[in-house]
């Protein structure tokens, strides 16, 4: 049961971390496009 939870977990802050990339282009895209 731990371990199940542990995957979760992981599996969970590798798709937070892949979206916070997302946004963070996002961001930089829309700074680039306001200059």
């Amino acid at each position: 049961m731990a371990i199940l939870m542990i995957s979760i977990n992981n599996m969970f802050d590798f798709y937070h971390v892949k979206f916070n990339l997302k946004n963070l282009n996002l961001f930089k895209l829309k700074n680039c496009i306001y200059m």
